[in-house]
C-alpha cells in the first residue's frame, strides 16, 4: 500500500509542472458533457477547453443535449462547437419507450446503463471521425459505462489507437449505487469483466484522487505499472477573476452566513449536521441569532425536510440551482463554506477546489476522506469533523459562531499558494502526459 501511495504522488507532483505541449488529435469520448450540469462533466468540459486552447486538436462525441437533468452556461471558448458531435440517447421514440418500460417492469436501468442504445451510433460517429481527422488518441471520460465500451470497440477496430481512460468514480464496488441499482450476481460479474478488460487494454489511466488511484492499482496492476496516474480536480481562474477581482469580503456584525453550495443528498448525512445545529438552538435560544444556514443546489425538497423536522427551519434557507458566476459570487460572501464529503478515502468532490479557491474558511464533514483532509491541511483553508460525530459538530459550530462574532480572521495568513489547482495547469500537466505516451 505505502509503495503504490508514494508512485502515485510522486507521479503527481511530476505531473504539476508547467510544460510546453504539442499538437495532438484526440477524440474525446463521453456519455455526459454540457449543457448538463455538474462537477464530473465540469471535469470533462475544462479537459476539452483546456487541450484545445493548448494546442491539441480536439473533437467530442457525446449524448444528444435533449436529456440534460439540469443545465449550466457552459461556453467552449477554444473548442468550436462544430467539434462537439451529439448522439441522441434513443434512436428513435419506440426504442426510447420500450426501454424504460422494460427497465420500469425489471426495477432497474436496462444494462450497462441508461445510454446503452447510445452505443452503437456514437461507435459509428467516432470511427468515421478516427478514419477522418486521423485521430491518435482516444480520451474516455468515465462517466457512465457506455464510454468505455465504445472505448473497447474502438480499440478493436483501431488497434493503433491510443486509449486514456479518465476515472472520475469507481465503477465496480462503488460505494454508492450506480444509476441507484447495485449489481447482484452474474450482472456484478459482468460489470467487473467489463471494467477489468477497459482498464488492461488501457494505455493511461487516470484518477481524481491517490485514493482511487491506489484502488485501481491494487485491482488491476502490479505495483510496478505505471499506468495509473492522478489529476485532481481544479478551479477555472478566469472565472473566479471575473468575480470582481478586487471582491473583498465583508460582513455585517449582525448577520453571520453558512453556506452549502452544490448537490445535497442522504448519502453525505447532512442529517447529523442538522441534528447538531438543533442541539445548539435548544441550549441557548440566542445561539444562533442572526445566523442564517444556505442550501443552494439540488435537493431542496430533501434539505427543507430535515430542516422541519429538526426544528431549525426558521435559520435554514434553500434556493434552486444558480449560475457558475453566481455560485462563485455565493461562495465569496460567505462566513463559513459547508463541504459535506461523500464516503470514502479518495473522496474529494470537485465542488472543494471552487471553495479553496474562494478564500473562505471550510467546515469539512469528513467520512474517512483521507485524501480530501490531505488537501485541505495543506491549503490552509478549513478543518474537517467526523460527519457522524454530532457532539464534535456541535463544538466546532459554536467555536466558529464564537470566533467571528469576535471579529477574528478564520484563516491563516498568509494563504498557501494553490494555483497549482487551476484547472489550465492541470490540464496542461496532462496533455503533456499524453504527449508522452
Amino acid at each position: 500500500m505505502m509503495q503504490i501511495k508514494e508512485q502515485s504522488i510522486a507521479r503527481h507532483r511530476h505531473l504539476v509542472h508547467p510544460v510546453r505541449v504539442e499538437s495532438k488529435n484526440i477524440l474525446i469520448m463521453t456519455a455526459t458533457f454540457p449543457p448538463r450540469g455538474g462537477s464530473g462533466i465540469q471535469r470533462v468540459y475544462y479537459q476539452a477547453d483546456c487541450f484545445a486552447r493548448l494546442g491539441a486538436k480536439v473533437w467530442v462525441v457525446t449524448e444528444g443535449a435533449e436529456s440534460t437533468w439540469v443545465n449550466d452556461e457552459f461556453e467552449l471558448q477554444y473548442l468550436g462547437a462544430d467539434r462537439v458531435h451529439r448522439i441522441p440517447q434513443y434512436s428513435h421514440t419506440v426504442t426510447k419507450w420500450g426501454l424504460k418500460l422494460i427497465s420500469r417492469l425489471l426495477g432497474t436501468t436496462i444494462y450497462p446503463d441508461s445510454h446503452s442504445a447510445w452505443i452503437w451510433g456514437s461507435f459509428r460517429k467516432a470511427s468515421k471521425l478516427v478514419k477522418q481527422q486521423s485521430i491518435n488518441t482516444i480520451f474516455v471520460s468515465f462517466g457512465l459505462p457506455s464510454a468505455l465500451i465504445v472505448g473497447g470497440l474502438l480499440k478493436r477496430r483501431y488497434p493503433h489507437l491510443q486509449i486514456v481512460i479518465d476515472v472520475r468514480d469507481l465503477w465496480v464496488n462503488n460505494p454508492m449505487p450506480f444509476s441507484h441499482v447495485r449489481p447482484k450476481g452474474v450482472l456484478a460479474r459482468l460489470d467487473r469483466h467489463i471494467e477489468q478488460y477497459a482498464m488492461k487494454y488501457a494505455d493511461l489511466i487516470l484518477a481524481v484522487s491517490d485514493g482511487i488511484a491506489e484502488e485501481i492499482q491494487q485491482r488491476y496492476f502490479t505495483p510496478s505499472d505505471t499506468r495509473v496516474h492522478v489529476v485532481q480536480n481544479g478551479f477555472d481562474e478566469e472565472l473566479f477573476r471575473s468575480c470582481q477581482s478586487d471582491y473583498v469580503h465583508t460582513r455585517s456584525s449582525q448577520q453571520i452566513t453558512f453556506r452549502h453550495i452544490g448537490f445535497a443528498g442522504p448519502s453525505q448525512h447532512i442529517d447529523k449536521f442538522f441534528q447538531a445545529v438543533c442541539r445548539i438552538k435548544n441550549e441557548s435560544t440566542d445561539s444562533l441569532k442572526n445566523v442564517k444556514i444556505e442550501f443552494i443546489g439540488g435537493a431542496q425538497a430533501f434539505i427543507d425536510q430535515l430542516a422541519i423536522k429538526f426544528g431549525v427551519s426558521d435559520i435554514v434557507h434553500t434556493r434552486p440551482y444558480v449560475s457558475h458566476l453566481q455560485a462563485i459570487e455565493l461562495m465569496r460572501s460567505a462566513d463559513v463554506l459547508l463541504l459535506f464529503w461523500g464516503p470514502g478515502e479518495g473522496t474529494i468532490g470537485g465542488k472543494t477546489y471552487e471553495y479553496l479557491r474562494a478564500n473562505r474558511f471550510i467546515l469539512a464533514f469528513d467520512q474517512e476522506n483521507r485524501d480530501g483532509r490531505k488537501l485541505l491541511k495543506e491549503s490552509g483553508r478549513g478543518r474537517w469533523v467526523s460527519s457522524h460525530n454530532v457532539t464534535a459538530q456541535v463544538q466546532e459550530i459554536q467555536s466558529l459562531l464564537m470566533a467571528l462574532r469576535e471579529g477574528d480572521n478564520l484563516l491563516q495568513e498568509p494563504l498557501p499558494d494553490i494555483s497549482v489547482y487551476s484547472r489550465l495547469n492541470q490540464n496542461r500537466a496532462l496533455l503533456n502526459l499524453i504527449q508522452s505516451l
